[in-house]
């Protein structure tokens, strides 16, 4: 008689761990109101429509932006969400758990959310882009492998960064290059993924780029929006946003198509 074996491991199993593990820090963004920006659900000044940052680059572009933000969690900068963002894409030693982790939240937020994706961007998506890295790195983004990975049957859009801005956070409409997008029998709807939404400028000027070169709507996901936890009005935002414990059904969306 043979000695017993070990079942093999279970993959659904480890993922729904690393989600777990993962709730203790993550923090639903709050809704719309007199003091949260309506784009990026940062703290914003009730004088004011948006947030500083999101109305800068409103006038600078022309209105021509995403046609949603969607952050997944809000990320404060002293937290292990913050953390897990900047350690995963290392140039010199990504963390793999951290990766993993990260793939794990986006893949099971895009399952559950990808109906409400879909109806801000006004039918099924044709394609998916990253926004691109403004610091030099060999390889493949680590960001571009998560979002292959969870949509390998569409069509990846690569952009270049115009090297003349460096690593400044500004909108500029000529911050990225995207070729002209190839007539397609559907609108090409974009599917654009952010790690982490600090000012936003760079993603909204890739979504600029995007819509400049032929793409019928854009929807920016975040896996994190950046929070300074030491800005006297995010302390108030932080508060309200850990009186509940994180819930992946809760999407941003849902806070506009009611």
């Amino acid at each position: 008689m043979g000695s017993p074996t070990s079942p093999p491991p279970d993959p659904n199993q480890a993922v729904q761990e690393q989600f777990n593990i993962q709730r203790n820090w993550l923090l639903n963004l709050l809704p719309p109101s007199r003091t949260v920006c309506p784009i990026c659900r940062g703290a914003r000044d009730p004088g004011y429509p948006r947030c500083y940052a999101c109305n800068q680059t409103y006038r600078a572009s022309g209105a021509i932006l995403a046609d949603a933000v969607v952050p997944i969690s809000y990320s404060p900068d002293n937290g292990q969400h913050y953390h897990q963002i900047k350690v995963y894409k290392s140039p010199t030693s990504p963390n793999r758990l951290a990766h993993f982790r990260l793939a794990v939240l986006y893949t099971l937020f895009h399952n559950a959310h990808r109906r409400c994706l879909e109806r801000a961007a006004g039918g099924a998506f044709t394609h998916i882009a990253t926004v691109p890295s403004t610091r030099a790195r060999a390889g493949v983004h680590p960001l571009q492998q998560i979002i292959q990975v969870a949509h390998g049957s569409l069509s990846l859009i690569t952009g270049a960064a115009n090297e003349a801005y460096g690593n400044v956070r500004e909108f500029a409409c000529d911050r990225f290059q995207v070729l002209p997008l190839a007539a397609t029998p559907s609108p090409p709807r974009v599917l654009l993924l952010e790690d982490l939404w600090v000012t936003g400028a760079r993603a909204q000027s890739m979504a600029h780029a995007l819509k400049k070169a032929g793409a019928a709507a854009v929807v920016a996901v975040a896996l994190g929006r950046q929070i300074n936890h030491d800005h006297p009005p995010n302390r108030s935002l932080l508060e309200a946003a850990r009186q509940a414990p994180f819930d992946i059904s809760r999407c941003a969306i849902d806070d506009v198509y009611v």
